[in-house]
């Protein structure tokens, strides 16, 4: 007997629906056997350590955001200190306000040594000057004795100096070229800390 129309169409969505039915036990039964496979295990296993990597590697990032901020803001705070403070003395805040490199130092030093001749020139003439106003005056006095010549003498303030530099990692030469003086008599200065230290140890 001939089907009519809409058993036809009820019959082919019975048998689509059986073999929808029968693809998804399929895929589950494939799966499952899937599940059992070294392959898949060792699958797993990998997912489950870069899980691991993942999320140590989260931490790290948070702790280290963490350390990074509360830095940020101890330099803020100390940033802030120092301007106040050179506010209080009328000076103006800048970054790099305390350092002083070498050539800055040996600028210095220079302008200093200069300030000393300039002050014993005026001091020698002052003592020449009051010499021929006593002599002009009729007043017995005796001359000017001069200085001996040479290179001067470093003083203890000086020697100090050179020592603190040296400790803080200047070479020689860049004492010397600071100091104005020979480099043999850096030599010496720094040897005899050297020595003194050997001493007590």
């Amino acid at each position: 007997m001939r089907e009519s129309q809409k058993e036809t169409i009820e019959r082919l969505r019975q048998e689509l629906e059986d073999a929808y039915k029968r693809i998804s036990e399929l895929t589950e039964a494939a799966n499952n056997a899937y599940h059992e496979t070294n392959e898949y295990k060792a699958t797993q296993q990998e997912l489950k350590n870069l899980r691991t990597i993942v999320n140590r590697d989260i931490m790290h990032i948070e702790s280290q955001v963490k350390t990074d901020e509360r830095t940020r803001a101890y330099i803020e705070k100390v940033l802030a200190d120092n301007k106040a403070l050179c506010k209080r003395h009328g000076v103006k805040y800048w970054e790099g306000i305390a350092q002083q490199d070498r050539y800055e130092y040996r600028d210095i030093r220079e302008l200093e040594q200069e300030i000393t001749d300039l002050k014993a020139l005026v001091k020698a003439k002052d003592i020449v000057i009051d010499h021929y106003k006593n002599l002009l005056s009729g007043k017995e006095t005796e001359r000017p004795e001069k200085r001996k010549r040479g290179r001067p003498k470093t003083d203890d303030e000086q020697v100090k100096r050179i020592r603190k530099l040296r400790r803080d990692g200047w070479t020689l030469r860049q004492i010397q070229e600071a100091e104005g003086i020979s480099l043999g008599m850096v030599s010496k200065i720094c040897r005899e800390v050297k020595q003194k230290k050997e001493k007590n140890e």
